[in-house]
């Protein structure tokens, strides 16, 4: 993992865990709880006598940088990581093992708490649990959970469906007809939208959810979009062009516009940055700073893109190499108070959050 100045954009220092078997997977992703304390990331490793596998949840202090446990799942492999604050204000995290079609189970932890499970979400909850690239709502009570399988990938209708799941009573909704593999997933700052990705079809989605239907979509611009995120004023959703479920080594963004619901005839598109297998975009938290980060798995990297001119600022590369896949960004201060900003999931503080509904609002005076 690594540790990288949002100002500077210098790699401010960087941590290695050898264990000493051969490793299935290299770290896939990493998250960070909501104060910062805690960073979370996952490997599998095999024995090379025994063909024993491991798969492994590294929870890592962030002040120091040095292991604190290791959960193990005896399964599944960790996938993607986020933080959120429920509805209650507690601070969540949660962990998505599998990969491709196939996900679940999904564990939130308690990071207050030792780090403690306070719910898991299965197939006695989501039937089937398809990519596990849940995301919370911004009101920290619903969970959006992709419903998929190999079967639902492959068949001839759009028959993939969305689980907004009801983290107070476990209460499902199903939101039908989402394309056939739903994986990114990007939430207006007011809870009103969600826009979701469908990376066999390379289409985005958005579902109106006070009535928890699909009322438009449209072409992600790009082949096999993977994440996606909403800009400061929420006029443009970014999709990733990762080319999931075909070639898998797109280095390109889309741009679609929000008013329109269509890609943006302004912006050429897609936009090549220069990336390969790209999967997440983090918007950064300074608004007059005005960037988003990608991670580049494919070029080992991080692209720094300017959303003002839809060009690359910067490229930062791992200082140990490796497969970056997402991350988070938090501010600390002078005492190591944390608060995360913002991570896969979008917008994660009430400041950036603000700011958002601020935007939004004076473009509709």
């Amino acid at each position: 993992m690594q540790v990288i100045d949002g100002s500077t954009k210098q790699v401010i220092t960087s941590a290695l865990f050898d264990m000493k078997r051969n490793v299935l997977t290299q770290p896939h992703g990493l998250g960070i709880s909501p104060d910062g304390k805690w960073l979370y990331i996952g490997e599998a490793d095999q024995d090379e006598a025994t063909k024993e596998t491991r798969n492994m949840v590294y929870i890592v202090n962030a002040r120091t940088l040095k292991l604190d446990k290791v959960l193990i799942h005896p399964t599944q492999r960790l996938h993607h990581i986020m933080a959120f604050t429920d509805w209650q204000g507690r601070d969540r995290v949660i962990l998505t093992f599998g990969y491709g079609a196939i996900g679940g189970p999904h564990f939130i932890l308690d990071p207050k708490d030792n780090n403690r499970v306070v719910r898991a979400i299965n197939y006695d909850d989501v039937r089937p649990i398809g990519h596990p690239y849940p995301s919370p709502d911004p009101t920290g009570k619903f969970l959006y959970v992709s419903m998929d399988s190999p079967e639902i990938s492959e068949a001839d209708s759009k028959v993939a469906g969305m689980a907004k799941f009801n983290l107070e009573t476990g209460a499902v909704t199903v939101i039908e007809g989402v394309g056939n593999h739903p994986v990114g997933v990007a939430h207006s700052a007011d809870g009103k939208f969600t826009y979701v990705n469908d990376g066999k079809n390379s289409l985005v989605y958005k579902i109106d959810n006070a009535t928890n239907k699909v009322v438009k979509s449209t072409s992600a611009g790009v082949a096999g979009p993977y994440g996606n995120r909403l800009n400061w004023d929420e006029t443009f959703l970014y999709t990733v062009g990762k080319g999931e479920g075909s070639h898998n080594t797109g280095g390109v963004l889309g741009v679609i516009d929000l008013k329109t619901f269509s890609a943006s005839r302004n912006i050429n598109q897609p936009i090549p940055i220069g990336g390969a297998t790209m999967d997440h975009a983090i918007l950064h938290p300074d608004p007059e700073v005005n960037e988003m980060w990608v991670s580049s798995a494919g070029t080992w990297e991080t692209i720094v893109v300017d959303l003002k001119t839809n060009t690359v600022k910067a490229r930062i590369p791992g200082p140990r190499g490796g497969d970056t896949h997402n991350g988070a960004f938090v501010r600390y201060t002078p005492d190591w108070t944390g608060e995360l900003q913002s991570d896969q999931g979008g917008p994660k503080s009430k400041t950036m959050l603000d700011i958002v509904k601020a935007k939004v609002a004076a473009l509709k005076k």
